[in-house]
């Protein structure tokens, strides 16, 4: 016997009053009523209604039955209705992996737009350098750079950067501006060990990329230290666009050497592959793909240099709109 059916006929029976309109109401026949309610009285081994030719009398038994069962659907229609809300409506708590200038610069200042529109996720946020297993640490979203990790992941290109090599204006009015990558010979570069090329610096030239050894009174370990270092006017800086683009914007910093732009790192948001991604993070993943879009037009296109703009220079192209991809892990 189905019981979940039988229980079902069994108060449609009640509410409707008949089997003829309980068998209508549920769309099947009036022996297959028949034939759930005497299976339910038989496993009960009591009998629930007294039939006659024109309704139906329920026994004391029958009476408490009904009751009890009536609140056992409801029940389970009112926890239909809770996981349908909960599969459609951004809630709970969402772990995100992000580089710590991406957090600090870009995300953070963003949040009280993402909190105001989805006010019942809770939100985690581990600003880090270092690539993490997502699975093993539980987070949810990483916006990732550089190559996307070898594993089974699902992974959508947010940015496309390039090295912008900068000073502030005052650096720049009091030593001078390099023309070619030569020149940085006779400037104070600031140099980092936050990331590979923290310590020689890449250009792009008529004969191919080209690293620069600098040289410079300066070493820093932390990328935020290492804008502050700029922005104090202490040298000429080299990263990727995400870390300067607002601060040329904003004209605290003058871009140099534009002509010899190298690309730079790609920043991927990715989230481990699963059949259906949980609204929480279709929600951050539309916040962060606005959020970047929103960025100053230098973090995705250098400006074109003066002598490029007489030459008909091209500008680099900013990133082009790719689709989630899923990023499947190699064999052998």
């Amino acid at each position: 016997m189905d019981q979940f059916r039988a229980i079902l006929a069994y108060v449609k029976l009640v509410e409707r009053g008949s089997f003829t309109a309980a068998a209508e109401h549920l769309d099947v026949s009036i022996s297959s009523v028949t034939k759930s309610i005497a299976q339910l009285e038989k496993s009960l081994h009591i009998r629930l209604v007294n039939r006659t030719t024109r309704r139906i009398a329920l026994t004391d038994e029958g009476r408490e039955y009904y009751e009890r069962c009536r609140r056992i659907l409801e029940d389970m229609e009112s926890a239909d209705l809770a996981m349908r809300q909960v599969s459609t409506t951004p809630r709970g708590r969402l772990h995100v992996l992000m580089p710590v200038a991406i957090g600090r610069l870009h995300i953070v200042p963003a949040l009280p737009r993402f909190t105001a529109m989805y006010p019942d996720i809770s939100l985690h946020l581990t600003l880090s350098d270092q690539h993490m297993d997502l699975i093993a640490h539980g987070i949810d979203v990483a916006i990732w750079v550089g190559e996307i990790p070898d594993s089974s992941m699902i992974a959508k290109l947010l940015l496309r950067t390039y090295r912008l090599t900068c000073a502030t204006p005052d650096y720049l009015r009091i030593h001078g501006r390099p023309a070619t990558p030569d020149d940085l010979v006779r400037h104070n570069c600031l140099a980092t060990t936050s990331w590979r090329r923290g310590r020689d610096w890449l250009f792009r030239t008529p004969e191919g990329d080209r690293t620069v050894p600098i040289r410079g009174n300066l070493l820093l370990d932390n990328g935020d230290a290492y804008r502050e270092a700029a922005l104090a006017g202490l040298g000429i800086a080299q990263a990727a666009s995400y870390l300067f683009g607002q601060d040329v914007a904003a004209g605290r910093l003058e871009p140099v050497l534009g002509a010899y732009n190298a690309p730079g790192q790609d920043f991927w948001v990715v989230y481990p592959s699963s059949r259906h991604a949980a609204p929480k993070v279709t929600a951050f993943l539309r916040f962060v793909s606005e959020t970047f879009k929103s960025l100053p037009a230098i973090v995705t296109s250098p400006p074109m240099p003066r002598q490029q703009a007489r030459t008909g220079g091209r500008r680099h192209p900013a990133a082009p709109a790719v689709k989630p991809t899923r990023v499947r892990r190699r064999s052998g």
